[in-house]
């Protein structure tokens, strides 16, 4: 299974700070180590593109240590900050045209308790499936309504309040990862081309810090759990 990584980092963030380079713990450059340590440490993950529009960012990773090839891409400005997503992802599958691999897997410093065991194990279960592409969700089962109306239950056929465990499943993708064939990817320019499928992510694997209290939740967190 070779699988290329594409990490994309901000070098600042509108609502944190400076969030992919604030120290934590043991780790100087915070969830950017912590991230590219993992991606070292995974036993899938074959090469690294790492994509910034700071020179900041690319000259810290450019130094941090491990035996994986490590591509570094300066991202014109036009493709980072408020620039869509459908936008930015496209332009990076056109960086990644030549470098060979079986796989995409688009991960993200933001998830910093979605480990290297998460990544193998995301991987082996795309490896195993029908899916075209793969993304990090959180199952909802619980009482979800839209504009007065339940979304995922029929309140004629099954009560108001049903077992929540009776409940159609809805996910929430997290953004831990994105899995897509190489190819697919490269031409499509869409991170979960073709037929998706979602990977459960654990509670705390699903953390995404995007929000200040995200970052305070982070840290207590790592104190607690990495001790």
């Amino acid at each position: 299974m070779n699988t290329l990584a594409i990490l994309p980092i901000k070098g600042n963030s509108e609502r944190v700070p400076r969030k992919n380079l604030r120290p934590v713990g043991k780790y100087l450059y915070g969830i950017t180590e912590i991230k590219i340590e993992q991606l070292q440490k995974s036993q899938h993950i074959s090469e690294i593109f790492v994509s910034s529009e700071s020179n900041e960012v690319l000259d810290i990773v450019s130094k941090l240590p491990g035996d994986k090839k490590v591509h570094l891409h300066k991202r014109d400005t036009q493709y980072a900050g408020t620039c869509p997503g459908d936008v930015w992802v496209k332009h990076l599958s056109q960086q990644v045209t030549n470098i060979p691999a079986d796989n995409i897997a688009m991960v993200f410093a933001t998830a910093p308790f979605f480990t290297e065991h998460d990544i193998d194990d995301l991987l082996e279960f795309y490896a195993d499936s029908e899916y075209d592409s793969v993304a990090t969700a959180n199952e909802i089962k619980n009482f979800l309504w839209k504009d007065g109306e339940p979304l995922n239950y029929d309140p004629n056929a099954v009560g108001y309040w049903p077992l929540t465990q009776t409940l159609e499943s809805v996910y929430e993708i997290n953004s831990a990862v994105f899995v897509s064939r190489h190819k697919d990817f490269v031409q499509t320019g869409n991170r979960l081309p073709g037929k998706i499928g979602f990977y459960k992510s654990s509670w705390m694997a699903s953390l995404d810090i995007d929000y200040p209290d995200d970052w305070k939740r982070f840290e207590l967190l790592w104190q607690t759990y990495t001790k």
